[in-house]
């Protein structure tokens, strides 16, 4: 079907299919592409339809399938990346709504003393016990009796801290 030694005529073919390229790009926006990244995998996939050589009838339909299921493909490989990274840790919100504020009042040197105090909390906890708090930090389900010590052994280590 591509006759042409330059790529012409494949360009005229190209332009085309670019009113399918723009309504699935303005359909499924790829954080990471321009507008040059579509054009070009709906150029790779042209390419690709056209060594099947099928009719031109055909060819807008198999072209609009696939570069869709190829967006559609990219933007979930996309939203797992992005997921690994700012997956937050789950919180009952019932159990800790005194730890949710609606506004970050807590200066740097408020911040500074907390996490020294987390250190030296985390250095009295056994291996067990640092393990269930992974979980509850993580929002891993584990035994109420369990996390009812630990709360337990947060309380009496703040209270000697006052």
């Amino acid at each position: 079907m591509i006759q042409s030694d330059d790529g012409r005529y494949f360009e005229e073919l190209f332009k085309e299919f670019i009113p399918i390229i723009v309504n699935e790009m303005k359909r499924i926006r790829i954080t990471l592409w321009d507008r040059d990244d579509y054009y070009q995998e709906g150029r790779i996939i042209l390419a690709k339809l056209l060594d099947l050589e099928l009719e031109i009838s055909l060819l807008f339909s198999y072209f609009k399938t696939k570069y869709n299921q190829h967006l559609t493909d990219a933007y979930r490989k996309q939203e797992a990346e992005k997921r690994k990274f700012n997956e937050q840790p789950y919180l009952d919100i019932h159990e800790y709504g005194d730890l949710v504020s609606t506004s970050n009042t807590m200066t740097i040197c408020d911040e500074v003393a907390a996490l020294i105090d987390l250190k030296a909390f985390v250095k009295t906890l056994t291996d067990k016990e640092f393990r269930i708090m992974l979980m509850v930090v993580k929002g891993v389900k584990c035994s109420p009796n369990a996390k009812s010590r630990l709360k337990k052994k947060v309380r009496d280590f703040l209270n000697q801290k006052d």
